[in-house]
């Protein structure tokens, strides 16, 4: 079974806290916890990390050259067989073109920048379109 390093340090650290009375069942517990985790992510990590710091420099930044360097590490980052990825890639472009034309609620990048911590896809906020915005 394929744990990252970081799961399995957390399941650890839990379970010799808890050495005494169940900490087998604690232990069992983490890892499935860790396995469901794993599971549901849909986007690889370098891909998510690139994207949620994007999200940022383009809210921060529309238009400047900091946003324009994130959006394209993001699309080094993709991998063009992987259709969520292909979502939030859309999602990121629709947020930078509409980003440009002028401010948006802060809805609309939370709900991007939480997709990307949790390397989930999403449809586009409705927040995040033109008409929301105006």
């Amino acid at each position: 079974m394929g744990y990252s390093a970081g799961a399995m340090l957390n399941c650890r650290n839990k379970y010799l806290a808890v050495l005494e009375g169940s900490g087998f069942a604690l232990l069992l517990a983490c890892t499935i916890s860790s396995v469901s985790a794993q599971a549901k992510s849909q986007l690889g990590e370098s891909f998510a990390q690139a994207g949620l710091k994007a999200v940022v420099i383009i809210k921060n930044e529309p238009g400047s050259d900091r946003a324009k360097a994130a959006y394209d590490d993001v699309e080094v980052e993709l991998d063009r067989m992987n259709p969520y990825e292909l979502t939030m890639l859309a999602n990121l472009t629709s947020f930078r073109i509409v980003r440009s034309d002028g401010p948006l609620p802060s809805s609309c990048s939370i709900a991007l920048e939480d997709a990307f911590r949790q390397r989930i896809s999403i449809d586009l906020p409705k927040s995040c379109s033109h008409s929301s915005s105006q």
